[in-house]
Order: structure tokens, then C-alpha cells, then sequence
């Protein structure tokens, strides 16, 4: 037991199990750096969520390199469209890919997006299925990336 005191006042004990061990100090009390981690700078939602959006684009930056190198090695491309090749990722944005691959490598392009994006923590919306129709590619054609 080294220096613990035998017996605790039912506050002491109370007050133990409330804090998180990588806190506590002997006898249940928060140690100095725990006072450093909890009373540490007051993090804003806004900076939270600029921090989210930095995350999230350089999610999309790992993810479309690696969409490239499989499109490239597989015979197909993925197109890229909305806000990650706009390159305006928000806290909350996902990637919007097209797989346009052959129909017989198609599922595996798609599996392969999926789990990249996975990998990096990134929401996804794919679409596949042939090639969408002339009215959505028009609507995509001023923010897409074609890779390739």
C-alpha cells in the first residue's frame, strides 16, 4: 500500500472513483499534470471543427492518391466530385466518388474505395453502375478530378 493512508472519509473514496486514473494522484487526488490536462486550454467548437475539416482533407488527399494508383493499375478511373476536389472540406463533409471500371472490376473498385476511405476515417458516398446520365455529369463537370 506504500504511503496510502488506511483508512479514507467516504469523501475521499466517493471522490476517487470519480476521477479518470491518467488524473489521479495518491489517495485519489489529481496530480499536477492532471490539473494541466483538465484545466488545459478551452478548446471552441469552431476550433474543433477547423480541426475536423483539416483532418478530413487530408483524408481526401491520402484517399484520391491511392484511388489513382488503383485506377491506374486495374484499367478504370474514379471520378472525384463535390467538396474534396473542390478542395473545400468542412467538419463534416464527405467524398463523393464515381468507380468507372469495366463490369467485371467494378465490386472490387468499389471494395477498394470503401475500405481506403475507411482506413482514413472518411465518410463516402460511391457511385457505380455504369455511366450516370449526361444531366449529372453536367452538373458535376466545374468540380470533379478524374483519376486516373
Amino acid at each position: 500500500r506504500g504511503s496510502r493512508p488506511e483508512r479514507l472519509s467516504w469523501c475521499t473514496k466517493a471522490f476517487r472513483c470519480l476521477i479518470p486514473d491518467q488524473f489521479a494522484g495518491p489517495v485519489g487526488r489529481i496530480s499536477d499534470q492532471g490539473k494541466e490536462r483538465m484545466m488545459g486550454k478551452i478548446v471552441t467548437r469552431q476550433e474543433r471543427e477547423d480541426r475536423e475539416a483539416g483532418r478530413r482533407a487530408e483524408a481526401a488527399d491520402t484517399v484520391m492518391t491511392m484511388l489513382r494508383d488503383y485506377a491506374a493499375s486495374h484499367g478504370g478511373r474514379f471520378v472525384v466530385f463535390g467538396t474534396a476536389a473542390r478542395g473545400a472540406m468542412r467538419h463534416d463533409s464527405d467524398i463523393d466518388i464515381w468507380a468507372d471500371f469495366p463490369l467485371e472490376g467494378e465490386l472490387g473498385a468499389v471494395s477498394f474505395a470503401e475500405d481506403v476511405c475507411a482506413l482514413e476515417g472518411l465518410p463516402c458516398d460511391i457511385l457505380y453502375c455504369g455511366t450516370p446520365k449526361a444531366a449529372f455529369k453536367d452538373l458535376i463537370r466545374d468540380d470533379m478530378v478524374v483519376l486516373q
